[in-house]
């Protein structure tokens, strides 16, 4: 056959025919966005996922051969923002957290009530990061980082706080280096309640998330936008780095340690910060 535009077209039309089926394994309220998470499964355990809604009620559902069982539901509470897994010594648990107005409530695997943190903040929570003793809280504006349950660190952003994370610990017992993404494109690193360094993005960040989960090796920062941009940043000494971005238009490799400021498009040291 002769590859003429029509029959390569004919044939991506026909290779893009896939029907998708949905399958129904639980129906809860509506929820919110980043309350979906899944639990770490050993060999012969069932895999579970927790859900918030927005009726506050918490479940968890375990899979088993394509069907779907209710582990625990908790009773009917103030509409739940937000739902993250705790880590320990960098890696994720079992534990579920939960951001319900302005307390953090902990469960087990099994549904047990272990923690609830009223933080006494005048905004919602939005955005929390569990690591070991350390709960990072965020509000729309104000940060707040918690040690055993006691205020440490207070910080009031200058724009709308989308998501947080902490970087992983360079070593035990160093101190959080939190990374707030704000909705003026800039990702902000700080350190105790000072902002240590600041990284402008190609547009207001949505979400981050830890490469691979855990960052890596080399601590890989992932941060995602609306329009469809994702990049990737390493972190040396808490400093943001661009590596890589990709977009629905284009996808960049940039090489580290060489990196030219001044010819990146959309990424640049903010004149405010020193590293």
């Amino acid at each position: 056959l002769i590859a003429t535009p029509l029959y390569c077209l004919l044939c991506l039309v026909i290779i893009m025919e896939i029907n998708l089926v949905p399958s129904l394994y639980a129906q809860v309220a509506a929820t919110s966005l980043r309350c979906m998470q899944v639990l770490p499964s050993s060999r012969n355990a069932p895999q579970k996922f927790a859900i918030g809604d927005n009726d506050g009620v918490l479940s968890c559902f375990g899979m088993r051969r394509g069907d779907s069982n209710v582990v625990f539901k908790t009773l009917p509470s103030t509409k739940i923002s937000r739902v993250e897994l705790g880590r320990t010594s960098g890696l994720v648990s079992d534990k579920i957290f939960i951001a319900t107005g302005s307390e953090v409530k902990g469960y087990s695997k099994k549904g047990n009530n272990f923690l609830t943190l009223d933080t006494n903040l005048a905004e919602s929570l939005q955005s929390i990061w569990v690591d070991d003793v350390n709960l990072l809280v965020g509000g729309s504006y104000i940060y707040n980082h918690y040690m055993d349950c006691k205020d440490t660190d207070y910080y009031l952003c200058s724009d709308k706080i989308n998501d947080l994370l902490s970087l992983p610990p360079r070593s035990a017992g160093s101190e959080l280096s939190p990374v707030l993404a704000c909705q003026d494109c800039t990702l902000r690193v700080l350190r105790g309640s000072n902002l240590l360094y600041e990284v402008e993005v190609a547009g207001p960040p949505s979400c981050l998330a830890l490469n691979n989960g855990d960052g890596g090796k080399l601590p890989v920062l992932l941060s995602a936008t609306p329009c469809g941009i994702v990049a990737s940043l390493s972190a040396v000494d808490t400093c943001l780095s661009p590596v890589g971005r990709m977009g629905r238009r284009c996808c960049t490799a940039l090489r580290m340690g060489s990196w030219d400021w001044s010819s990146c498009k959309g990424w640049s040291r903010s004149t405010g910060g020193t590293c």
